[in-house]
């Protein structure tokens, strides 16, 4: 048991090598592993992840991350153009926006009624899109669900909780209709 601070000791433990499993009410569980050395004192500083946060499957969301960025690398276009949607339960408008990435600019060039032509940072164009998903995957206290494109890679559909205690903060973002446009001139 911890003190009121999350402070505990073990006294007189045998030299050698564990392996301490944490568990806190109200949050997930974190393994360590621990060399104690004989004669001294042994710290271990441990964060316990929330509840519903597996590192595996976070790994795997990754990888397949990384495996659908590297086919948009290679198989997606140089200048193309794309709808992205903003969905939430939320009050207000659900923001919709038809973009196009030229050498390194966004362009929008439309945006749904109600909606500034300013689109976030986050989904000005594709790589800062896999940018962001990657800081949603690696960030503990949200949970995020992507589908990405099986022949350009992009991601169609992203789900994401910003506050899991709340049963309705869900967002999705929505891409489609991506498609190559010619280079202007």
């Amino acid at each position: 048991m911890a003190d009121s601070s999350g402070r505990f000791s073990f006294e007189r433990v045998q030299p050698g090598g564990y392996v301490l499993t944490a568990r806190g009410m109200g949050t997930g569980e974190a393994q360590l592993l621990a060399n104690v050395v004989p004669g001294g004192a042994t710290s271990i500083d441990v964060a316990l992840p929330p509840i519903g946060y597996v590192l595996a499957e976070r790994m795997k969301q990754l990888e397949e991350l990384s495996e659908a960025r590297n086919t948009w690398m290679f198989e997606g276009p140089m200048t193309y153009q794309f709808t992205l949607r903003s969905e939430c339960f939320c009050f207000g408008v659900n923001p919709l926006w038809v973009l196009e990435e030229q050498a390194d600019s966004i362009i929008v060039l439309n945006s749904g009624p109600g909606v500034p032509m300013e689109v976030p940072a986050q989904f000005a164009g594709m790589e800062r899109i896999f940018a962001w998903i990657e800081a949603e995957i690696r960030d503990t206290g949200r949970r995020v669900e992507v589908r990405y494109n099986q022949s350009l890679g992009y991601p169609e559909h992203i789900r994401f909780d910003t506050l899991e205690m709340l049963s309705d903060s869900w967002q999705t973002i929505t891409i489609r209709d991506v498609k190559e446009v010619r280079q202007r001139e």
